[in-house]
């Protein structure tokens, strides 16, 4: 059986998806690209824009946006089930989700 691998968006490159987002990785074999399951259409993206994980978190992803992007007043949670956005408190252990109704960990960085 294949070992599924998950891509978190870290950074924004040259295509329109968020970052914090989760998606299924259908193809990593490229050492500069991976392909994504975006809604069921295959995507590529470069890899230095994702960071692979074995599973899809069941944990909010934290955004820290810069000053010319101040969505959420620079910081927000990004839903692990639909990818909605929400507004996040530092320090929130846990965020109950606007649009799915889900609640789940909040996923701090380390450091």
């Amino acid at each position: 059986m294949a070992v599924e691998l998950w891509a978190e968006i870290v950074k924004l490159c040259m295509h329109p998806l968020r970052r914090g987002s989760w998606y299924r990785v259908v193809d990593a074999f490229d050492p500069s690209t991976v392909t994504l399951d975006v809604n069921g259409t295959p995507f590529v993206v470069d890899r230095d824009c994702v960071s692979l994980a074995p599973e899809r978190p069941q944990a909010w992803s934290v955004v820290r946006e810069g000053e010319a992007n101040p969505y959420f007043g620079g910081m927000y949670g990004v839903c692990p089930n639909c990818v909605e956005r929400a507004n996040l408190e530092p320090g929130r252990p846990d965020l109950t989700c606007p649009s799915c109704g889900n609640t789940y960990p909040v996923r701090w960085p380390q450091g």
